[in-house]
């Protein structure tokens, strides 16, 4: 949210989109972000979707510039949200941190930020949603990472190679 108000207080015409059942999932942290947007008078510039169906998932992720990830611990193939937001082939804004997988990590497909260092989240931020063919890259690179490691097709050899010396003739 702070960085939002960041790109609205540099001329950025952009707006939030938080996709997802925050309120019911964690009550507490929904109560505080709202609180944190009223503070920042980000009125009209954050639409919070609650629980959506998932064809409306990916019909509103096809509709963003690019994808904020900013977890505190870090990237991870385990977030539903990061998985989907690769195989919509969006650019992702993300963090590194101490669960963070590796791979993700050296991939090339991600913008980096410190979250503790908002000017240079904003400017980060700023720089891909000037910047069109970037978005473009990293996009294509998302969709790559995605059918390489996270498709269900890749998932399900995985399974099958896993699976495969143990039940012999399977």
């Amino acid at each position: 949210l702070r960085i939002l108000r960041g790109l609205l207080d540099s001329g950025f015409q952009v707006r939030l989109l938080c996709i997802g059942n925050v309120a019911g999932s964690n009550p507490d942290y929904h109560q505080r972000l709202r609180r944190l947007a009223s503070d920042l008078r980000l009125s009209g510039f954050v639409e919070w979707t609650g629980p959506i169906p998932s064809p409306e998932v990916s019909r509103r992720l096809q509709s963003v510039d690019l994808f904020l990830a900013l977890h505190r611990t870090g990237i991870t193939a385990r977030s539903t949200a990061v998985a989907a937001a690769l195989a919509h082939a969006l650019p992702i804004v993300t963090t590194r941190g101490p669960d963070a997988d590796r791979w993700l990590l050296e991939s090339g497909a991600f913008v980096f930020i410190d979250t503790n260092d908002l000017p240079g989240a904003v400017g980060a931020v700023g720089e891909l949603l000037r910047d069109a063919a970037a978005r473009e890259a990293y996009g294509r690179k998302a969709l790559a990472l995605y059918r390489e490691h996270l498709c269900w097709e890749k998932i399900g050899e995985q399974f099958l190679d896993a699976v495969s010396p143990s039940c012999g003739s399977c």
